[in-house]
């Protein structure tokens, strides 16, 4: 019986042994999972406080159109970021973050990936101790002008948001680095390239059959930034013609017309020229040359213009004065990475 009464009691040992153990196992289970949960839960709120940021980098105007793009515009033309006190800091207001999260500075960075301009942002966050960080990557330039030909053609390439706003052209200035002429009611502007040092281009204007101009313009240095549009009547000519030194006929810059582009001279142009709704034609014995871009809008006789004129897509040029143009810029997120 004694023996029995032994048994008894070692096997409620063992059984409440089992069953503490089990209890505790349970509890740190529970606990476990709870504080995982939590984890989660935290790390989830940080991830989306990370990716806000940069929402709100490209979707907030004060740090879009105010402050993304001067700088992009910015690295384009000095490659670098010097023209703000914060580099490649991007500092957003702390009044527009969560208010447990003071991590109010991205990073701004530039880069290329098969030629294409590319950039980054990288955004971090902290929710009870938890840090994420997001890091978005997104496309510079306008897709349209990572096009391989040193053409961007109406006729070739279906783009009508594109081709309208080049019909409306503005030009916007950057950093007063640009003199803009912008010509209208006139049906024919000629361009004259000098070899004098003070006058390097002169600019005739002329209104509507008349023989002499209305109007002289000269500019200082052989970069222009001219906008020739017709009066919704009647379109415009520009025709540019070599004086003096036959080694000095060099343009820089972006000439638009509305109208026909005639070339009295074999000019070299470095830049962006546009036609639109005219025709270019070539009337010097050699040809001239276009190291850039060409935006052709219903043009005509189209086909026959690469036979006419030496076109090369330089990269350089076209970025470097693209940034004056309407959308040249314009960042598009295409992947956030955690």
């Amino acid at each position: 019986m004694r023996n029995q009464r032994g048994s008894v009691i070692v096997f409620s040992l063992i059984l409440g042994s089992v069953i503490m153990t089990l209890a505790t196992y349970l509890l740190y289970s529970s606990t476990l999972d709870n504080k995982i949960m939590n984890t989660s839960i935290k790390k989830v709120q940080a991830s989306y406080s990370a990716e806000d940021k940069i929402n709100l980098c490209f979707g907030d105007k004060k740090y879009f159109d105010d402050d993304l793009i001067p700088r992009l515009k910015h690295y384009i033309k000095y490659k670098r970021f010097s023209n703000h006190i914060n580099k490649n800091k991007i500092v957003l207001d702390k009044k527009d973050l969560e208010t447990w999260d003071s991590l109010n500075i991205l990073d701004l960075e530039i880069f290329r990936e098969n030629g294409i301009l590319k950039g980054s942002i990288k955004a971090n966050s902290c929710y009870q101790n938890v840090n994420k960080t997001a890091i978005a990557v997104f496309n510079v330039i306008n897709p349209i002008y990572n096009v391989s030909s040193p053409i961007i053609s109406s006729s070739k390439i279906d783009d009508s948001e594109f081709f309208n706003d080049f019909s409306d052209l503005t030009l916007s200035d950057f950093e007063n680095k640009a003199e803009i002429i912008e010509v209208k009611n006139y049906d024919m502007v000629n361009l004259y390239v000098t070899d004098k040092s003070t006058n390097k281009v002169k600019i005739e204007f002329y209104r509507y059959g008349q023989d002499k101009p209305s109007q002289i313009k000269y500019l200082t240095k052989n970069e222009m930034f001219l906008v020739i549009k017709n009066d919704d009547v009647n379109n415009c000519s520009l025709s540019i013609f070599q004086e003096g030194n036959e080694l000095d006929k060099m343009l820089m810059g972006i000439i638009y017309v509305q109208g026909d582009l005639n070339f009295y001279d074999n000019i070299n142009f470095n830049g962006i020229i546009g036609v639109d709704g005219g025709k270019l034609n070539v009337y010097s014995e050699a040809k001239p040359k276009i190291n850039g871009l060409l935006i052709l809008n219903e043009c005509k006789e189209e086909d026959s213009i690469e036979e006419k004129i030496t076109l090369t897509k330089d990269r350089f040029f076209l970025e470097y004065y693209g940034i004056f143009l309407p959308n040249f810029i314009k960042p598009e997120i295409y992947v956030i990475k955690q």
